[in-house]
């Protein structure tokens, strides 16, 4: 009798073991909520915030988000102006050397710039900032902006051409070309609208998504390959040569892959290759005002320079002055801007200014689409499945055969030998063992049926 309350207790002992181990009662079961997702704000904002301003909700949300960035404020993104915020203006307007107005006028404010950027400017680059949306008058005026039509496309249609720019980029991996890049030109370039089905040219007669002209299109067509002139890789471009101008360039795809083609041919000229090598610090600014201008437009700057007797005229220093530039936008532009004094100068500053603008652009692009990121809902986690139950382990029978007349013959009459005792005892502990074993393979099974359920 005792030994049967013995093996009820060992049993139950095992049993509360063996829950207590692989039970699924055992699982910590977290119950996670999905947080509200933050307030969207406008990006860029639409009118001025700060001290005595109208301090619209959403352009507010838009502050606190980018102070929050900048690690000027740590309160709540609820879009209300407050004291707090105030004087965060006022900290951010302190760090970038910034008049401390606690207001931020709109896009072309310092202040802005700054927090967009993360980096605080030089009187140079804060002139040119205002230069760049202002070209003409030239002068530092804090303008109420107001977001257009085209700034709203290029923070919410630039997602749909992701896969295009992906595509086109991998052509050229081998050049360095990336789809930071390749967003930045179209930014830059189109702010993201491709005007689809519409007769609307810029100025210079460019179209499309990054601005490509006839010339250009020709020039990338007219190639069979690429080689890059550094590694000798070549990559086969032969498949462009099937898409016409008039019919194709306001095609998004077809529009990135000709104009990423565009700046690798740019890269690739001899031209753009002997300014990089004399600018190795300004290789990015090359490139680009070789796209932006063309490389022809940029040997006659070197050119002028040159006839002006300047001793370093291949730095951009000096092929990058007024003096310099203006005759070649006559030469280049001049009968697409009617010789329009006006208009070329603002050309001239377009392209004294453009890679400030790209880094600003592709800044607030990149911001925009990390804040995007931010609010949309995230998926609620789902608990992760436990573990599979694991099998309890067989006892291994005695080797020793079992003793006659079972074996809890210890327990019976008559004496027995050490070895008959010891094997006697074996095979009792196997039979408890076994016992124990069916009742926890018993519980295993239910348990495994469970969990193949959960």
């Amino acid at each position: 009798m005792e030994l049967l309350q013995e093996l009820k207790a060992r049993l139950a002992a095992v049993v509360a073991e063996y829950k207590k181990l692989f039970g699924k009662n055992n699982t910590p079961q977290t119950t996670t909520k999905t947080a509200a997702p933050p307030p969207k704000g406008n990006f860029p904002i639409k009118n001025a915030v700060g001290k005595d301003c109208k301090n619209d909700y959403l352009d507010v949300v838009t502050i606190q988000e980018l102070l929050k960035k900048c690690g000027f404020y740590s309160g709540v993104i609820d879009g209300n102006y407050s004291i707090e915020i105030e004087n965060a203006i006022k900290v951010a307007q302190k760090n970038s050397g910034n008049t401390q107005s606690a207001k931020i006028a709109g896009k072309n404010d310092a202040t802005w710039v700054f927090l967009v950027l993360g980096k605080k400017l030089t009187t140079e680059e804060l002139t040119k900032t205002f230069q760049m949306y202002n070209p003409i008058t030239q002068k530092m005026e804090a303008h109420t902006y107001t977001a257009t039509s085209a700034d709203v496309a290029l923070l919410t249609q630039m997602p749909k051409y992701d896969e295009y720019i992906k595509e086109a980029v991998s052509l050229f991996k081998d050049w360095g070309i990336t789809v930071s890049m390749i967003k930045g030109y179209i930014a830059i370039e189109s702010q993201a609208v491709s005007f689809a089905g519409e007769n609307k040219p810029s100025a210079d007669a460019a179209r499309g998504l990054m601005q490509i002209t006839r010339q250009t299109w020709q020039d990338v067509i007219s190639k069979t390959n690429i080689t890059n002139k550094d590694t000798g890789i070549n990559v086969d471009i032969k498949f462009l040569q099937g898409y016409q101008f008039d019919n194709d360039v306001f095609d998004p795809k077809i529009n990135i892959l000709i104009g990423t083609s565009a700046v690798v041919l740019k890269m690739n000229s001899s031209t753009v290759k002997e300014a990089m090598l004399k600018n190795p610090s300004k290789e990015s600014l090359i490139v680009k005002i070789a796209y932006n201008a063309g490389q022809g437009f940029m040997k006659t700057a070197i050119e002028n320079a040159e006839k002006a007797g300047e001793k370093d005229y291949t730095s951009a220093d000096i092929f990058l002055k007024e003096e310099y530039l203006y005759p070649a936008v006559e030469f280049h532009f001049g009968a697409l801007y009617n010789y329009d004094e006006v208009k070329m100068r603002g050309k001239v500053k377009e392209i004294q200014n453009y890679e400030l603008k790209f880094q600003i652009r592709s800044a607030e692009l990149k911001i925009a689409e990390s804040l995007e990121q931010e609010k949309q809902p995230k998926p609620e986690p789902q608990p992760e499945k436990r573990p599979k139950p694991e099998a309890p382990i067989k006892p291994i029978e005695p080797r020793n055969p079992r003793p006659k007349g079972g074996s809890i013959s210890i327990f019976g009459s008559g004496a027995l030998s050490t070895d008959e005792q010891i094997n006697s005892k074996q095979w009792r502990q196997y039979d408890q063992k076994m016992l124990d074993y069916e009742e926890f393979y018993k519980a295993y099974q239910k348990d495994l049926k469970s969990w193949e359920n959960e």
